[in-house]
């Protein structure tokens, strides 16, 4: 992974207002050779019990069923960290 530009681990501390608050949780993040045509794969490597992260890990969040190549891993990691807060249940 070390010089890898296509794949990133993130990690994210949940705001204080959280259920997760007070935990870190790391996410893998791989970029595909088509990126920025296709979104990122993105799987938690924390466990991370919510709905709209799957028995594998990998997470379902609004931007990857509506991508665009305008869309930057800022904002995955953005839309990510509301999972902390929020449940998109049409999303799940």
């Amino acid at each position: 992974m070390e010089g890898d530009i296509w794949h990133w681990i993130a990690k994210l501390t949940p705001p204080d207002e959280s259920i997760y608050a007070g935990g870190t949780f790391y996410i893998d993040i791989s970029f595909r050779n088509d990126y920025p045509f296709t979104p990122p794969i993105c799987k938690f490597i924390t466990p991370f019990y919510h709905p709209a992260v799957m028995g594998n890990s990998k997470i379902c969040i609004r931007s990857f069923y509506h991508w665009s190549p305008a869309l930057k891993a800022e904002s995955v990691l953005m839309e990510i960290y509301q999972l902390f807060t929020e449940i998109f249940w049409e999303d799940c």
